[in-house]
Parts: C-alpha cells; sequence; structure tokens
C-alpha cells in the first residue's frame, strides 16, 4: 500500500540552523513545534501547495528543491500523510500568521531536542537526522 501524500512540509536549514515554527494554541496540537507547511490543496501540485502554505502562514517566499520528499510521515492530527521536502528561503519577508502560528526561529539539532515536538516532526529528527545532516 502507498502512502498517499495529502500535504507537505518544508526543511530549511541555513548555517547548521533549521527553521521550525510553533503551533499557535488554538490549532490541533497547539503549542508544538513542527516544519512549516500543511494540506494540499485540490489540484496543486506538492510544490505549489508547499509554496503556498509558507506564503499564506509566514509570508515567505521559498524555493523547494527536488521533486520527491526526503521523508513521508503520518500526520498528527488528521488522516494522510505529509511529504518532507527540502526547500530554501529566496525573499525575507517573515510576516506570522498568529491564527496558525504564535513563535518561530532557527534551532541547532541539540537545541531541538529541547523543544515540545509534533510526533511526526519528532520521528523525522529520531529517523532521518543522520542522512539528512550530510545534506547540511
Amino acid at each position: 500500500m502507498s502512502k498517499r501524500i495529502t500535504g507537505g512540509v518544508a526543511i530549511i536549514t541555513r548555517s547548521r540552523k533549521h527553521f521550525l515554527i510553533r503551533q499557535s494554541e488554538n490549532k490541533p496540537l497547539g503549542g508544538q513545534w513542527r516544519h512549516p507547511g500543511g494540506s494540499f490543496e485540490k489540484g496543486e501540485s506538492k510544490k505549489q501547495g508547499i509554496k503556498r502554505e509558507i506564503k499564506e502562514e509566514l509570508g515567505l517566499e521559498i524555493k523547494v528543491l527536488g521533486d520527491k520528499p526526503i521523508h513521508i510521515e503520518k500526520i498528527d492530527y488528521k488522516p494522510g500523510y505529509f511529504g518532507f521536502y527540502k526547500a530554501k528561503i529566496i525573499g525575507e519577508k517573515l510576516k506570522l500568521d498568529k491564527r496558525e502560528i504564535d513563535d518561530c526561529g532557527w534551532f541547532t539539532t541539540e537545541e531541538i531536542k529541547n523543544l515540545k515536538l509534533m510526533k511526526a516532526t519528532k520521528s523525522f529528527y529520531k529517523n532521518k537526522i543522520n542522512a539528512f545532516s550530510k545534506l547540511l
């Protein structure tokens, strides 16, 4: 059985730090940290969906690197799977949508260990960080 990817997140790194966001308290799993992204809308490609979600949530323009996810994980709070895609920021006009996100930041892998992570994000770091670190 294949895993149907219904959403995606952007793995964004810079200077050996990872960009994460904290889910607003009024959202499912509020207060937990995750990679930015969300669910795809009908008719949009995976790259379009990730770019749209990042623009809506953060006001940032990104470039998704590669056509295939580097990791796939079950969504924590609804049916489906998120693809984890390597990406980079190409426009720095950060503006948080406070209805969705209440904080964001750049973290080392050591700092990430001390954050309250969503289950899918925790699984990514547990299972993929060694291989992913080689891509930094």
